[in-house]
């Protein structure tokens, strides 16, 4: 908030609060959608594995390194899965405080709140 103040000296509390939150919203969204990418493209990957080892299409030489494949790519599904959680419940409490802070910028705050 300081560094806002600084670089828009102008601008009132509510607004800098508001651009700020904006900001975060996008980098929160993005984050948000490459944890996703990340688990699904995991999880692609790992059912091709299967999918291929199943119908012949790959044949298995060496066991261990298939099974070390398989876990680091499960891991990675598991990984992304949870930051992909934590990264939509972070985005959804910075569009709730956005969300107030738009109804309180406006003049019919309480009207709003009420209904």
């Amino acid at each position: 908030m300081e560094a806002y103040r600084e670089d828009y000296p102008q601008m009132k509390d509510i607004e800098i609060l508001e651009s700020g939150y904006k900001k975060a919203l996008k980098y929160q969204s993005d984050a948000f959608m490459a944890a996703l990418l990340a688990w699904l493209g995991s999880g692609f990957y790992l059912g091709l594995l299967a999918l291929a080892i199943t119908t012949g299409v790959l044949a298995v030489k060496n066991w261990s390194y298939l099974w070390m494949i398989t876990g680091v790519l499960s891991l990675a599904s598991f990984g992304s899965f949870i930051l992909m959680i934590l990264h939509y419940l972070r985005k959804r409490s910075i569009e709730k405080a956005l969300f107030a802070i738009q109804f309180k910028k406006g003049d019919k705050a309480e009207i709003s709140i009420k209904i």
